[in-house]
């Protein structure tokens, strides 16, 4: 199950995503953490209630549901991916698929986002999301980019809103996790990872100062 919502009362995210605000259907899917089958049954519910498109409302709150989909999962596995590997859960190339997988995920995201926001904030309309999406410990979509050691996708995730500020219980701040990458790079001589690392500081450092 994607999230912490394991057993997914299916009828309220069904009966918000249809009768519920913008706002309260994203801080739904942020406190709740539904499954990707819970928000794949609300969708499917907007899909039939606005057949013709012509609804503006549930064609927000669909989009707001397709980026929340999947994405509590996607973070689950980031965040846990370094431990498999360290656990022998998975190989070395297992680890290297998986990352690339994670990361063309994040990535989309951040480019759907950045259309939303591209679209919706014109209109100055309560419609608004950000990158700043999380597990309730705190590990962001900026934690995952930065875990993974990819500077595009860490650029991605501020240009759309991420808050480079933002606590995880484990790894605290994004500037922590990445001294923490880079440390444990550096205890295998790993020059690349260090390299990056400290380009992505500067970025996030550059997007906290303003």
């Amino acid at each position: 199950t994607a999230g912490g919502h394991t057993s997914g009362n299916h009828q309220e995210i069904i009966d918000l995503a249809l009768h519920g605000s913008f706002e309260k259907v994203k801080n739904y899917l942020e406190e709740i953490l539904p499954s990707a089958n819970a928000i794949q049954r609300a969708l499917d519910a907007i899909k039939t209630a606005n057949a013709d498109g012509q609804n503006n409302l549930l064609k927000r709150k669909g989009v707001v549901l397709k980026i929340y989909s999947n994405i509590f999962y996607i973070l689950q596995r980031a965040r846990d991916l370094g431990e498999c590997v360290k656990s022998d859960i998975l190989s070395v190339e297992e680890y290297g698929k998986e990352r690339k997988v994670i990361l063309r995920e994040l990535y989309e995201k951040g480019r759907c986002i950045q259309e939303f926001q591209k679209r919706e904030r014109p209109d100055d309309n309560d419609a608004k999301i950000d990158g700043d999406i999380k597990l309730l410990c705190g590990f962001s979509m900026l934690h995952a980019a930065v875990m993974l050691s990819e500077l595009p996708v860490v650029s991605k995730m501020l240009k759309v809103g991420a808050d480079a500020n933002v606590i995880c219980k484990k790894f605290g701040s994004c500037i922590e996790l990445s001294l923490k990458v880079e440390h444990d790079a550096k205890s295998v001589g790993n020059q690349n990872i260090q390299d990056i690392q400290q380009k992505i500081r500067i970025s996030v450092k550059r997007k906290t100062a303003r």
